[in-house]
This record gives structure tokens, C-alpha cells and sequence, in this order.
């Protein structure tokens, strides 16, 4: 897609709205030598002004919870396959995200109680990986983190507080009058490498052998099956469907990978 004057007029037009609201957006660019012809800057959307990424393919800036990978909200997972559905856990529980034979993710969930609903709302809070590395960056913001590993991951996270009006919306029973304020991440992985024999909530879905069985016309598509997910604790690999191993493992690579998204 070439970006002529137009372009430029619409990140004006956009740095004006943003202005307005006392909003600081954040620009991204593709960084792809593959589409040379997206190469100016763009503003991240008001959804998420500083949470984004340029999709190159489609030469625009796309929020970090809307691409495959992502895990946000009320844990809302955009699968490998690019399937959004749910899972709810438990809270105060661990459960694993993804596990390979040399890769595992687990999450913990907090959670604040409906009387209501037969279940809690859920939230990740914090993760933690094992991994068999040799080049590991990390590098901080003011309420995020970026993770990467050579040939394996790249982990984006950002702290969230649950406002007020969200919990209006959702009807989470949390208000400004609270003491505590409930914060969640919002996380977003680039996988690669992955084995066929991958596994976890979202692990499962990068497998090219993976058939989903979630039902799609629901409201809020649900994976189940939450106690093959659930680790003893969250630096424990030990999820019933856990692949990961201490020491490399022979691997046959074939699992879903990373799309053209970038900083």
C-alpha cells in the first residue's frame, strides 16, 4: 500500500483528535524490508493508543489484544489460527498458556466473585516461562515489558487497571471507592518454532494438527477443560498436557508461527 499525501493528512488529523482528548498516541512503522511501500508512521487506534503494532500486509496499526497470540480482558485469547474464544479459569490459580518440549508459559489469575454467575470473573495477573534459551533481551517501559527470545518468542505485557466504567459495562461489581484496585495484563505473544505436539490454553491452537472445538455462534465462545490446564503452581511445568522438558528434546517443527506485524 503506498501512502501519498492523504496518509499524511490523516496522522495530522489524527495527532489533532488525540490532542483534543489530552491523549499522547504512540506512532509505529513497519520495519519489514518485505513491504517497502509501508514505510511512513502511523498513530496507534484510540482503543489502544499505546498498545499497537503496524500490521505491514495491511500497512496499518492494529491493537496489541486484537492479533493471534493476544490474551487480555476477561481472558480473551486470539488462538494461532486466529479464533477468538475464552477461558475462565479459576482465580487465585495457575494454568499453563503454552507448553513445548522447550518452551512453557504459565499465567496466574486473580479473580473478584459474582453472586450472580456460577463463576468468578477471571483476569491474568502474572506470568512466568522456562525455556531453553540462548539469546535472551529484555527491555522495559513505564507499565509494560518486552521479552524476546532468538528463534523462539517475543512477549509483549502491559499492566491495565479495571476502571470503574469498565466494570460498569461488565458488570464486575468494582467501583472508584474501592481500597484495592484490581490490575490485570494485557499480553501479547510472536511464537515460532514451534513442535505439532504443542500444548496449553493457547499453545494448542499454533498446531497444524489442531481442530477447534469451540462453538463458534456462542456469545462467548468458552474453551473448557480447564483442569487439564492447571499447574501446582505458577513456576511449576506440571499441567496434566504440560510437553515441556528440562534437557532438548529431537523436535519436528510445524506449528503456526508469527504473522507481519511489528513495532
Amino acid at each position: 500500500m503506498e501512502v501519498g499525501c492523504w496518509g499524511r493528512l490523516l496522522v495530522i488529523a489524527c495527532f489533532w483528535a488525540y490532542a483534543t482528548a489530552g491523549i499522547v498516541p504512540r506512532l509505529v512503522r513497519c520495519r519489514s524490508p518485505l513491504f517497502p511501500l509501508c514505510r511512513l508512521p502511523l498513530l496507534c487506534p484510540l482503543a489502544c493508543p499505546r498498545t499497537c503494532l503496524m500490521d505491514c500486509a495491511l500497512c496499518r496499526p492494529v491493537c496489541n489484544c486484537n492479533v493471534p497470540g493476544a490474551v487480555c480482558q476477561d481472558p480473551r485469547f486470539i488462538g494461532g489460527d486466529g479464533i477468538t474464544f475464552y477461558f475462565h479459569g479459576r482465580k487465585n490459580e495457575d494454568f499453563c498458556l503454552v507448553s513445548d518440549s522447550n518452551l512453557h508459559i504459565n499465567a496466574h489469575f486473580i479473580g473478584k466473585r459474582n453472586p450472580n454467575l456460577k463463576r468468578d470473573f477471571t483476569w491474568p495477573v502474572s506470568d512466568s516461562n522456562d525455556m531453553i534459551v540462548n539469546q535472551l533481551s529484555i527491555s522495559r517501559s513505564s507499565n509494560g515489558v518486552v521479552i524476546q527470545v532468538a528463534d523462539m518468542l517475543r512477549m509483549t505485557a502491559h499492566v491495565v487497571p479495571i476502571t470503574a466504567q469498565e466494570s460498569k459495562v461488565h458488570g464486575y461489581g468494582i467501583n472508584d471507592d474501592d481500597d484495592d484496585c484490581l490490575v490485570h495484563l494485557e499480553v501479547s505473544f510472536k511464537l515460532y518454532n514451534l513442535s505439532d505436539a504443542v500444548d496449553g490454553v493457547l499453545g494448542q491452537t499454533y498446531s497444524s494438527n489442531y481442530e477447534s472445538k469451540i462453538k463458534l455462534s456462542a456469545v462467548m465462545p468458552v474453551m473448557g477443560g480447564a483442569h487439564k490446564y492447571k499447574t501446582s503452581g505458577i513456576f511449576d511445568p506440571n499441567c496434566a498436557v504440560s510437553r515441556f522438558h528440562k534437557s532438548p528434546l529431537p523436535r519436528e517443527i510445524g506449528g503456526r508461527e508469527g504473522n507481519a506485524l511489528a513495532n
